[in-house]
C-alpha cells in the first residue's frame, strides 16, 4: 500500500471537518440537542475522532509549521475516544467542534493555498 502524503491526509481531515459542519447544520447548533440526541452525539463524536485519528499521520514538518495547533491535545483526545469513549465529556466535544475545528480548517486551507513543499512529503507521523 502506498504511503499517503501530507496533502492527502489534510484533505481527509478537511472532509471530516466539513462533515461536522453539515451535522451541526442538520441537527442545529444547540448544545442541549447535542447531549440529548444519541444520533447527534455519536455522529459528531465519530467525526471528531476521525479528525484526531488522521492527524496522527501528519509529518512533524506539518506540525512544526502549524505550531499553533495543539497537536498533543488532539492526540490525547483521539486516545480518549479510542479507549474511554463512554466517558467523553460532551462539553469538550462541543467545544472542539465549535471552537477548535474552524481554526484548524483555516490553518489547513491556508497551508494548501500556499502550496508548501511539505504538503508533498510522506505523512509519516505514525511511523515514529
Amino acid at each position: 500500500m502506498a504511503k499517503l502524503i501530507n496533502r492527502q491526509v489534510i484533505e481527509v481531515i478537511l472532509k471530516y471537518i466539513d462533515q461536522t459542519e453539515k451535522t451541526v447544520e442538520f441537527f442545529g447548533a444547540d448544545f442541549k440537542a447535542f447531549v440529548t440526541n444519541d444520533i447527534y452525539f455519536n455522529a459528531l463524536s465519530m467525526e471528531v475522532f476521525q479528525i484526531a485519528e488522521n492527524s496522527i499521520d501528519l509529518s512533524d514538518d506539518v506540525k512544526f509549521v502549524l505550531g499553533e495547533i495543539p497537536w498533543r491535545a488532539i492526540r490525547g483526545m483521539r486516545n480518549w475516544f479510542a479507549h474511554r469513549y463512554g466517558s467523553m465529556n460532551p462539553a469538550d466535544i462541543w467545544e472542539v467542534v465549535n471552537g477548535d475545528l474552524p481554526s484548524l480548517k483555516l490553518a489547513f486551507n491556508k497551508l494548501l493555498t500556499d502550496d508548501s513543499e511539505i504538503l508533498d512529503l510522506v505523512a509519516n507521523g505514525r511511523n515514529k
